[in-house]
């Protein structure tokens, strides 16, 4: 997927924050941080070595997008199911299967929040600065 944005923030020698705006593919994938105004702001490879307000066409791997969607919406749900099984095998009251079953979801949004934070420390990315244009 490519889109186009403006650079906001170095980061680091390497890395910077672009601001896109969203596309349709953008809809589907959720995989990225979104501000307040609806932009979409994602951490890309600055290989072009681009400046802050630099005009940029950052391109993502579909596997990427598809990833972050699975980890974002399969997880959840997997641990709600997880958790359900597990408090129906220790009681027959159904309430017990319904509150391990959010029990388990709270545990795997909490897992995934420490996951997204280990991976903003990581300093990884999976977008790259193909095009840039002086801003």
């Amino acid at each position: 997927m490519k889109t186009k944005g403006k650079i906001s923030k170095l980061l680091s020698d390497d890395i910077v924050e672009v601001i896109c705006e969203p596309n349709s593919a953008c809809e589907k994938c959720k995989g990225c941080s979104m501000s307040s105004s609806g932009e979409i702001i994602l951490k890309a490879k600055n290989n072009m070595r681009a400046k802050v307000g630099d005009g940029v066409e950052v391109e993502v791997e579909e596997a990427e997008g598809i990833r972050a969607a699975f980890i974002v919406f399969i997880f959840p749900i997997i641990g709600l199911l997880f958790g359900y099984f597990i408090g129906t095998k220790f009681s027959s009251a159904e309430y017990v299967g319904v509150i391990g079953a959010l029990v388990f979801m709270v545990i795997t949004f909490l897992f995934l929040n420490l996951y997204d934070r280990y991976l903003s420390l990581k300093n990884e990315c999976s977008a790259v600065i193909i095009k840039a244009q002086k801003g």
